[in-house]
C-alpha cells in the first residue's frame, strides 16, 4: 500500500519546465492538497498540509530574494536620500523593501497573500539571505515531519511530499535568478544562450545567459537522488536516510559557499 502511496506522488520535472512561476506556484498548492490526501486520519492530512504550507512560504521569501538578484534588503532608515529605492550599506548595494526596484516583493506578494489566506505563518526573515533560508527549508522538512506525526510510515510520506516539493521550489528559484524566465527545451536552437519558445525569451541552461551557478543546480539532482536511495528501505531505515541525506546535502552547499567565499576574497 505505502509503495503505490509513493508512486502518486506527483513527480516534477527537473530544470526542464517551461512554465511561468505563476503556474509553478498553483502546481505546488495542488501538489500539496493531493499528496497529503495520502495520509491514514484527518488530523495527519490537516498536519501534511501545515507541515509543507509553512515551506512553500518559505520559498516565497528565497524566491523574493532570488528576483532580486540575492541583493540584502537596507536596514537603516535614510540609507535612500533619493527616494529612487536603492541604498548603500556595508560597502554594498541595497534594495528598500517594497520600493519600486523591489521586484522580488512584487513578484510574491499576492502567492504570500493566498499562503497566509489558507493558514500558512511566517516562519523566517528575509534578512538572513537565501542560503539561510534553503537550510532552514530542508532541516524543517525533517524537524516538522518528525515533531507532528506518530507512525513511521507517515513521517517518512511526509519527508517524500516535501522533498518532492522541495525540487519544485529549487525549480521556481532557479527560474526567479534569471529574472522568471523560463529554461529552454530545445538548446539547439538558441545561440548566446537565450532562445525563444511558447512566445516568449527562454534561457539554456549553463550558458552565458543562465544567472544561476552550478553548485545550485546540484541541490534538485541531490535531493532526487535522496529519495530514490531511501524510498526503498524500511520505515525506520528510511527515517534515518533521510535525516542523514538531507544533513549531507546541506553540509555540501556550506562547504561549496565557502569555498567561492574565499576565492572571491583573493580576487
Amino acid at each position: 500500500m505505502f509503495k503505490i502511496l509513493i508512486a502518486s506522488i506527483l513527480l516534477i520535472p527537473l530544470l526542464a519546465s517551461a512554465k511561468p512561476n505563476d503556474v509553478l506556484f498553483a502546481e505546488q498548492l495542488e501538489a500539496i492538497a493531493d499528496n497529503c490526501a495520502a495520509m491514514e486520519t484527518l488530523k495527519e492530512i490537516e498536519t501534511c498540509e501545515d507541515i509543507n504550507l509553512k515551506m512553500a512560504l518559505n520559498t516565497e521569501f528565497r524566491v523574493q530574494l532570488a528576483f532580486n538578484r540575492l541583493r540584502p534588503y537596507c536596514q537603516l532608515n535614510g540609507t535612500d536620500p533619493d527616494g529612487d529605492g536603492w541604498g548603500w550599506e556595508n560597502q554594498q548595494s541595497c534594495i528598500v523593501k517594497k520600493s519600486k526596484v523591489d521586484k522580488g516583493f512584487h513578484q510574491v506578494k499576492k502567492h504570500v497573500r493566498v499562503l497566509k489566506r489558507k493558514g500558512a505563518k511566517l516562519v523566517i526573515s528575509l534578512d538572513l539571505g537565501e542560503k539561510h533560508l534553503f537550510n532552514y527549508h530542508m532541516r524543517g522538512i525533517i524537524y516538522n515531519c518528525h515533531k507532528n506525526l506518530r507512525s513511521n510510515s507517515s513521517k517518512v510520506l511526509c519527508i517524500e511530499i516535501a522533498l518532492e516539493l522541495a525540487m519544485l521550489s529549487e525549480t521556481r528559484v532557479f527560474s526567479a535568478l534569471n529574472g522568471g524566465k523560463p529554461y529552454c527545451k530545445n538548446t539547439k536552437s538558441a545561440p548566446g544562450g537565450w532562445g525563444w519558445e511558447n512566445g516568449e525569451t527562454c534561457v539554456v541552461i549553463g550558458s552565458p545567459a543562465d544567472k544561476v551557478d552550478n553548485y545550485n543546480t546540484d541541490r534538485e539532482f541531490d535531493i532526487e537522488d535522496l529519495i530514490e536511495m531511501c524510498s526503498e528501505r524500511s520505515h525506520r531505515r528510511a527515517l534515518s536516510c533521510y535525516s542523514e541525506g538531507v544533513n549531507d546535502i546541506i553540509m555540501k552547499d556550506t562547504e561549496i559557499l565557502k569555498k567561492k567565499a574565499e576565492l572571491a576574497k583573493q580576487k
